[in-house]
């Protein structure tokens, strides 16, 4: 009994806020942790893109690059989504207005399917200029929203041919195209 009494007291005795201090330690620790993670994939990824842009340099330098393949109707489409949408502002009247579009490019080789998520940053990067170079009025048509269409999916196959990607991307859909 006489143990109990002395373990009891010891716990008393501990300082107010050790428990708070320890919360705040293992905090602090882990914070440390998730910055050094996301450090050393930001440098994985930077080494594993210039890796990548160094082959397809040299492949070009070299003139090994092959045409892209023709689409072979007997396979089945696959459906590469665009995500998160793109989101532009727009002069509307004087005000500012948006557009925000979802889209999917239609391939039937899996290797472009890698390939377009590989250089997404790009692609989001060209779409975003083509997007907010476009007037509001016009793509309230049926027309306007056909054209930019087509106008996206020349946008992303000259950005792949500019990086020296082969790909062939048959087509490419809004999956939500929203105007305010």
């Amino acid at each position: 009994m006489a143990e109990k009494e002395d373990n009891t007291a010891s716990k008393e005795a501990a300082p107010a806020g050790s428990g708070s201090k320890s919360v705040l330690m293992v905090g602090i620790v882990g914070l440390v942790l998730v910055a050094a993670n996301a450090g050393v994939t930001l440098f994985v990824n930077k080494m594993v893109f210039e890796q990548s842009l160094a082959e397809t340099l040299a492949h070009l330098q070299a003139g090994t690059l092959d045409a892209p393949a023709a689409a072979d109707p007997d396979q089945p489409p696959i459906y590469v989504d665009l995500d998160p949408p793109i989101t532009v502002a727009l002069e509307h009247d004087g005000e500012v207005g948006y557009l925000q579009a979802k889209m999917d490019f239609l391939v039937r080789d899996p290797k472009a399917e890698e390939l377009l998520r590989t250089h997404t940053p790009a692609i989001r990067n060209a779409l975003v200029f083509l997007f907010s170079s476009q007037k509001y009025d016009d793509l309230r048509s049926e027309q306007g929203k056909e054209q930019l269409r087509k106008q996206t999916l020349e946008a992303v196959r000259k950005t792949l041919k500019e990086l020296g990607v082969n790909v062939r991307i048959e087509d490419v859909f809004f999956t939500s195209f929203i105007m305010q």
